[in-house]
């Protein structure tokens, strides 16, 4: 059986410092590390938005983010079923919106 190694990190983008890391082995989603990652860097910096990719894109995580630490989550809600137009959940369902108008890329 193979024995996989995942990394999660959350990195200060505005000078590449390491707030915080997570190893695990496994394979499987993203979004079960998200909210230890965020926490740790928001204790150690002042976080004002997450900017994730779409392995980490659960309601919950974006919950967490938003309402829980008031921190802004910009994560693609690129899991899903692609049959379904919109995904559940208000958070997700805002994210696909500013992403399909491309809200948040510099112009």
């Amino acid at each position: 059986m193979a024995d996989f190694r995942k990394r999660g990190e959350a990195v200060a983008s505005s000078c590449h410092v390491i707030l915080a890391a997570k190893v695990r082995t496994g394979n499987g989603s993203d979004a079960p590390d998200f909210d230890e990652l965020l926490f740790r860097s928001w204790k150690r910096a002042n976080v004002k938005a997450v900017v994730a990719d779409a392995g980490y894109g659960s309601e919950a995580n974006h919950c967490i983010a938003r309402q829980d630490m008031g921190v802004r989550s910009i994560i693609p809600p690129g899991i899903g079923r692609p049959t379904v137009k919109l995904p559940a959940g208000r958070w997700r369902r805002h994210m696909a919106k500013r992403f399909k108008r491309k809200a948040d890329q510099k112009q």
